[in-house]
């Protein structure tokens, strides 16, 4: 322990003292990030590749905040007083003398830089209390992007601990106060640490030098066992460790593939960046070390090494221009277009064929997720492409499902064609989907239907019949001219005319049609002129149960549409139309040659996803009823008994909660189950978390679709 006129903790140190074989460039980044006088180090990139988190070292701009019994000495001492102070707790931290604070390598703080598309072009240093006088660093992300794990714990009280911790980026930028990580047994003979976080949160790799290590830092494995609860480390073993230091590591977002920096012989000089991949679930057998390619590694110390997965950029520090600075080397350049290509289209509803309001998300498909999108108020999309890259365009809707499309522009570059359409389906989980139906007409004043309606009723008949578990409710409405109770007779009339015509001439089960009519109760348009009064006059038809969301087959999703389109505007139906001409290009030994620039629709294999129960919640709360735990050891006991069955989890809201952001409450709920299935020895690999599929409900809860 301490007291709290002194600090312990760690310090993030500067590293010093073939599995990627391919010659590939590197980028020193910008100097608004590096620095010719001080040291930047640890680089910590966001999954989107769109904030990049580092530590400046030595710099006589770092944040002045130095708490002590909850009061600020930066603003109450002098400045002598302060930097008095100062030195006699960087003293204590590095258990020597410290003359000079400023240019300690204790000085540590934490910079910002957000872009988009990983430029980094605004830098900025966040105050108190991401910084404060004391060593800060971000070492890792957790599963959340906005979740930071840090170095040290930290109290209000100006105490710090060795450690490390959580800490949130808000919504509008400001952070939380630090929230302490606690490890069984945790400890280490060094203050140099590091730590790396899975992405689902479960494994922690931490470097460390205790008594059971192998000489200096060595790395360990760590399991959560609950929220901020992780197991007592485990050494990694002799493959991965040795005498030398191994530091710095990261780990691939599968959990295989471990990058780490160490100074063993054999390397190119001073600290290099080595990778291995896990051959078992005991994390103690591991491949070879081998040393990343020239020019990631040098005759100089190179050493952080974090991959934006999959396969984009490898993020690095080194030495090798005298102070250690920032790299990243590009795996997967990206060539742009001589002529841009448009992209439109549409997104439908699979069951009405009616365009629908939703959101194309699109970008590089070797990237998990992108947050770029199109809002399609209107049903229509159109993205103008500029670089060669394989894109992935995905239709997305709170309560519907659908098939992504893979565009590989680097082939459509070899077409004259500048321009085509795609059509996406989505297909609705929920219940209660309007289905349009136009030009509906009946006998004036009578419940009678129009023969020039059949058409209209038969797309119906053919929705209906093609999906055989679907019922309906079909609803009258008429205008407010008449006696009430007349037009609400003729509207339950016309409800149940249409359900006769369904029912005799389209042999739908009666049984599947309910009606009810509303008179002139339910208006959709003023009734001051005869034009909003024919709006009124109307019928609506809803899916009541599709049993889509019990049982789901996403072989039988429909597929996108893919249209060439020439430049007349019509669709191009001959490849001689699309003038294309290949690039030559040398055809290598049992190397696949794609034939399309549109691949298949990104399709898992078929599997059917039954519906095992429903987790409910207390309504506006991230709290779980007490009935439903029930529930929850039942399916315990269920993935217990049959070690094959995977599950997945579908957060839910419901329509009636006061939530601001309901898409986000409703994950948090899955990644709450899932977190306390894993509390109960699940194996985390089992369980996913549907982000797509997040949506309102009739019910506030996680909805378990379980499968082999």
């Amino acid at each position: 322990m301490q007291s709290k006129s002194g600090k312990i903790g760690f310090i993030l140190w500067i590293v010093g003292t073939q599995i990627l074989t391919a010659q590939y460039k590197i980028e020193k980044l910008g100097p608004e990030i590096n620095s010719d006088q001080y040291d930047e180090i640890s680089p910590v990139v966001t999954r989107n590749g769109r904030t990049l988190y580092f530590t400046r070292i030595g710099t006589p701009e770092f944040n002045r905040t130095l708490i002590q019994d909850e009061v600020d000495l930066s603003k109450t001492l002098t400045e002598r007083e302060y930097f008095d102070m100062l030195r006699s707790v960087y003293s204590q931290i590095a258990e020597k003398d410290v003359p000079n604070p400023v240019s300690s390598n204790i000085n540590q703080d934490i910079w910002v830089a957000d872009s988009r598309d990983q430029l980094f072009d605004r830098v900025y240093q966040p105050g108190f209390p991401l910084n404060n006088a004391l060593p800060n660093s971000v070492c890792s992300l957790s599963p959340d992007d906005n979740t930071l794990v840090i170095i040290n714990h930290f109290s209000r009280d100006g105490s710090m601990f060795k450690g490390f911790s959580f800490m949130d980026r808000r919504a509008d930028g400001s952070y939380s106060f630090p929230d302490p990580i606690y490890v069984h047994d945790f400890y280490s003979y060094s203050p140099e640490v590091n730590i790396s976080m899975s992405k689902d949160g479960d494994v922690i790799i931490l470097s460390l030098k205790r008594k059971e290590g192998f000489g200096e830092n060595d790395l360990y494995v760590s399991f959560k066992l609950k929220y901020n609860l992780w197991s007592e480390p485990v050494n990694l073993g002799l493959v991965i460790n040795t005498p030398a230091r191994e530091v710095t590591p990261f780990l691939s977002e599968d959990k295989t593939r471990l990058f780490f920096a160490s100074n063993r012989p054999g390397g190119k000089g001073g600290m290099d960046i080595y990778v291995s991949r896990r051959l078992d679930y005991s994390w103690t057998k591991w491949t070879d070390p081998q040393p990343l390619a020239e020019p990631i590694n040098s005759i100089y110390d190179d050493s952080n090494p974090i991959m934006i997965e999959p396969n984009t950029y490898i993020y690095f520090t080194s030495k090798r221009d005298g102070t250690s600075d920032i790299f990243r080397a590009d795996l997967n350049p990206v060539v742009k277009l001589d002529q841009s290509i448009t992209l439109r289209g549409t997104i439908k509803n699979s069951l009405t064929q009616e365009l629908m309001t939703a959101d194309l998300y699109y970008g590089p498909s070797r990237l998990p997720t992108s947050d770029l999108f199109v809002k399609t108020t209107d049903g229509k999309f159109e993205l103008t492409v500029e670089k060669k890259d394989l894109l992935r365009l995905s239709p997305r809707k709170i309560g519907f499902v659908g098939k992504n499309q893979l565009v590989d522009v680097s082939i459509l570059a070899q077409s004259k064609t500048l321009i085509y359409e795609i059509d996406f389906y989505l297909t609705p989980l929920e219940n209660e989907q309007k289905v349009e139906l136009q030009n509906i007409y009946f006998e004036r004043g009578t419940p009678e239907v129009l023969a020039s309606s059949f058409p209209e009723l038969d797309k119906l008949a053919n929705l209906m019949n093609q999906n055989k578990s679907m019922q309906v409710r079909i609803e009258g409405h008429t205008d407010s001219v008449g006696i009430a109770h007349e037009l609400l007779d003729l509207s339950r009339s016309r409800a149940e005319s249409i359900k006769k015509y369904l029912v005799i001439n389209k042999h739908i089960g009666s049984d599947r049609i309910n009606t009810v009519g509303y008179g002139g109760t339910r208006p959709i348009s003023p009734n001051n002129s005869e034009s909003n009064r024919s709006k009124n006059r109307r019928v609506e038809i809803y899916i009541t149960q599709s049993d889509l969301s019990k049982k789901i087959k996403l072989s039988d999703l429909p597929d996108p549409i893919v249209k060439p389109i020439g430049q007349d505007g019509q669709v191009i139906t001959s490849a001689e139309e699309m003038e294309f001409v290949p690039e030559l290009k040398e055809e290598k030994p049992n190397q696949a040659v794609s034939e399309s620039p549109f691949p298949p629709p990104v399709n898992p294999p078929a599997v059917t996803l039954h519906h095992f129960g429903d987790i409910i919640f207390i309504p506006n709360q991230l709290a779980i009823k007490e009935s439903s735990f029930v529930e929850i050891r039942k399916l315990v006991d269920h993935l217990i008994n049959n070690g094959s069955k995977k599950i997945t989890l579908v957060g839910m809201c419901s329509k009636t909660e006061l939530l601001s952001d309901p898409g986000k409450y409703a994950l948090q709920r899955a990644m709450g189950v899932k977190e306390y299935l894993i509390f109960k020895s699940i194996d985390g690999a089992r369980v996913t978390v549907d982000e797509s599929q997040t949506s309102l409900s009739e019910f506030a809860g996680v909805k378990i679709l379980i499968t082999e």
